[in-house]
C-alpha cells in the first residue's frame, strides 16, 4: 500500500507542474506503462488502435520472501520466490468529459511461478495461474505526456500447483475480483 501513495503522490506532483493545455488521446497514440498491485509489478505500453480501441500488452515480475521460526528454538529458515505474469487487454476508450477516460474491455493473462518450497518441506513446487478477465479502467491524464489509470475487474481464473518431487497435483479454478493497481503511462506525442 505504501507503494500505491508514493507513486501517486509522484504522478500528482509531476501533472501539478507539468499543467498545460491537452490533447485528446487518439489514433495513433502510444505510451509505455507501469503500475503497482499487492500481487504484481508490471511494465507495458498502450497503444491507440483507433480514436475509440486501446491495445495493452505488460509483462510482470514478483518477488516474495518467506522467513518461517521453528517453535523449538530460534532458528529461522527463508524461503523466496518469484512468478513471472503477462497480460494483453484490448479495451475501449470512452471521455466522458475533460481529461478522464474509461477504459473497458478483456484481458487474458497467463502467470508462471517455476520453484518454491512451503513451510520447510523438502518438496519442489511449482505454480501456473491462466485466464481471462473483464476490466474496467479510469485513466486520466495529466498532462499531454502522463497519465494516472487503476484497473478493477472480475476474472475466470484457472490455476495448478504441482509437487515435483512427489507428483502430487492441485488444480482449482473459478471467479474472483482482480486486484486492483495503480500505475501511469508517458504518451509520445
Amino acid at each position: 500500500m505504501r507503494k500505491l501513495v508514493i507513486v501517486g503522490l509522484c504522478v500528482l506532483v509531476v501533472g501539478i507542474a507539468q499543467a498545460q493545455d491537452l490533447k485528446k488521446l487518439g489514433t495513433g497514440d502510444f505510451g509505455l506503462s507501469a503500475s503497482i498491485s499487492s500481487s504484481t509489478d508490471t511494465v507495458g505500453f498502450a497503444w491507440h488502435l483507433a480514436s475509440r480501441v486501446v491495445l495493452m500488452p505488460e509483462v510482470g515480475f514478483y518477488t516474495w520472501n518467506h522467513a518461517v521460526t521453528a517453535t523449538t528454538g530460534s532458528s529461522t529458515t527463508n524461503y523466496s520466490g518469484y512468478w513471472i505474469h503477462g497480460a494483453l487487454s484490448i479495451y475501449f476508450e470512452a471521455n466522458p468529459f475533460g481529461n478522464l477516460y474509461l477504459d473497458i474491455g478483456p484481458q487474458v493473462y497467463y502467470s508462471i511461478q517455476p520453484s518454491y518450497r512451503v513451510d520447510g518441506s523438502t518438496d519442489n513446487y511449482t505454480w501456473s495461474d491462466m485466464g481471462a478477465q473483464v476490466n474496467v479502467s479510469p485513466k486520466l491524464l495529466l498532462t499531454n505526456n502522463l497519465a494516472v489509470f487503476t484497473v478493477l475487474g472480475f476474472q475466470y481464473y484457472f490455476n495448478d500447483k504441482k509437487d515435483t518431487t512427489t507428483g502430487y497435483e492441485y488444480a482449482a479454478s473459478g471467479f474472483a475480483l482482480v486486484n486492483p493497481n495503480l500505475g501511469i503511462i508517458y504518451y509520445f506525442r
